[in-house]
């Protein structure tokens, strides 16, 4: 398994390993190189070799250092698959494939990648912008080109593998494999983290918004903040990592002059259900409808949300209505009415049936029941492929 993400923060890559290895598959993880970390490793007995250059693999003009990584993967790995997250990685695995044409090439496809926008407000100039644009665009064509050689994908929702069939011509229909949590993980109390952190009263309703990163122009968050600015008993959060796009959203609301707007640090990953759980509705608030990746989305965070048993309040797009109004666990707005977040929220906050429908959708939408649609796959294989 090839790996871009650090294997301690990726709940996915984390859960598929796990659910593999419990299965009698024998995996190898390699990893992307970390500052002092060792290049022999392992990670829950699992072996790990951290020998993947992200310089090289993120700069096109590299081929050396990429030819240099595929040559030291053939050369000390026996292995009968190559499974490849994200699009980097996988045209690593492509380049194995051409030289092990036995090899089953798997691409794990979180992203609709061919449809997905740089987010331009991150960028410092126009040249860099520019160049980043050219890098994309060659990318999105190595991509197109990897599929040849590719055996099975793997994505995250239907929407997303509908248009992969399509756009990548697959000769095998890609497997929709949700990014849900543990049914361990799931939390049933609630507790008063967010209002104890941030010094509220217990009468203030916690709105929160939970994301790897967060940018200007690219999730809505602007028209969210403008809805929740400075409106009574009621804070918004935002839980997310530090990067250059915090900094031009808290811009924002400094110059909006909202008081009741919070940041929050991202939290380790054992620990994202329980600060969950501290507040009163989670935000799924995307509504990109020119940028594919994004209409087409089936975000992480709203099953964190389910697992963390707080209601939702998401965007009417295909892949969350059909989550949230069949399991009946929040509200779908359309944010081209006025104030549609902040009457959805006040909708969610009048309604009392939530935590018995959170908990029913629990006992089907867990990982524990999904995994058995990775198993299923790694079979066909094994029984396809390499059955005596």
């Amino acid at each position: 398994m090839l790996l871009e993400n650090p294997i301690y923060n990726d709940r996915r890559a984390r859960n598929e390993i796990f659910s593999l290895r419990d299965n009698g598959f024998e995996l190898t993880l390699i990893h992307k190189t970390e500052t002092n970390k060792p290049t022999e490793d392992t990670f829950e007995s699992i072996p790990l070799h951290r020998l993947l250059d992200g310089a090289a693999l993120h700069d096109p003009k590299n081929f050396t250092a990429r030819k240099q990584i595929v040559k030291k993967l053939i050369a000390q790995f026996e292995f009968d698959v190559l499974y490849c997250h994200n699009q980097l990685n996988y045209h690593i695995g492509k380049e194995i494939k051409k030289v092990k044409p036995n090899v089953i090439l798997v691409y794990e496809s979180r992203e609709l990648f061919h449809a997905w926008p740089l987010n331009v407000s991150s960028y410092s100039s126009k040249w860099l912008m520019i160049k980043s644009y050219l890098v994309r665009k060659y990318e999105i064509i190595r991509e197109r080109k990897n599929a040849a050689l590719t055996d099975y994908v793997i994505t995250v929702c239907k929407s997303l593998a509908d248009n992969l069939n399509e756009y990548l011509q697959l000769k095998n229909k890609a497997i929709v494999l949700r990014n849900i949590p543990a049914k361990s993980a799931s939390i049933t109390t609630s507790n008063d983290y967010f209002r104890k952190h941030f010094n509220l009263p217990d009468s203030t309703k916690i709105f929160i918004f939970i994301g790897g990163s967060v940018y200007l122009k690219t999730l809505n968050l602007e028209q969210v903040i403008d809805e929740f600015g400075n409106q009574p008993n009621v804070a918004f959060i935002m839980m997310a990592s530090d990067n250059d796009g915090k900094k031009g959203i808290f811009n924002y609301v400094a110059t909006k002059g909202y008081s009741n707007i919070f940041y929050h640090p991202y939290v380790p990953l054992q620990k994202v259900p329980e600060t969950l759980a501290s507040a009163d509705v989670g935000l799924v608030p995307t509504w990109n409808k020119n940028d594919l990746s994004y209409w087409y989305a089936l975000d992480n965070k709203l099953f964190d949300y389910i697992i963390s048993g707080i209601p939702i309040l998401a965007t009417q797009q295909p892949e969350y209505i059909n989550i949230v109004e069949p399991y009946q666990v929040g509200i779908c707005v359309n944010p081209d009415e006025k104030n549609a977040y902040l009457n959805g929220f006040n909708k969610i906050m009048a309604t009392n049936i939530w935590k018995e429908n959170l908990q029913k959708a629990k006992e089907e939408l867990n990982w524990e029941n999904e995994q058995k649609k990775l198993i299923s796959l790694f079979s066909e294989i094994k029984r396809n492929h390499f059955s005596e």
